[in-house]
């Protein structure tokens, strides 16, 4: 038991760092990884999100932060921001391929992390 939760806080603190390095801003990168090691199950979820993000969204602004639900203490959930440069019917198509693979790994976790459009510019 001991060294899975080992070998995941590895797994999470190169991800954070993967991540980065994929142009994705981490908001709070110790709040972040303190999540991931929580959940490791997650682990691989972030990493196939960020990476299939870049493929169909190259420049698309990102960022990836855990935010607290004011509704309910002590709930958290880990929130991938897309900004796309402009949302026109060529970001709407990546939108739905991104979408289709990504959409399966998201099952095998039990905690929270979705995605979602900010386009406050």
């Amino acid at each position: 038991m001991v060294r899975r939760t080992v070998k995941a806080q590895v797994t999470a603190k190169s991800l954070i760092k993967d991540v980065a390095g994929l142009g994705i801003r981490v908001v709070n990168p110790a709040e972040v990884l303190d999540y991931l090691n929580e959940h490791p199950d997650l682990v691989p979820v972030v990493d196939q999100m960020a990476q299939e993000t870049r493929r169909a969204m190259p420049d698309a602004g990102t960022r990836l932060e855990l935010v607290e639900d004011p509704e309910d203490a002590g709930a958290r959930t880990l929130i991938l921001y897309l900004q796309p440069r402009e949302v026109d019917d060529s970001f709407f198509k990546s939108l739905d391929a991104w979408n289709k693979s990504i959409a399966h790994a998201l099952h095998f976790s039990d905690a929270w992390f979705i995605a979602t459009l900010d386009i406050r510019g």
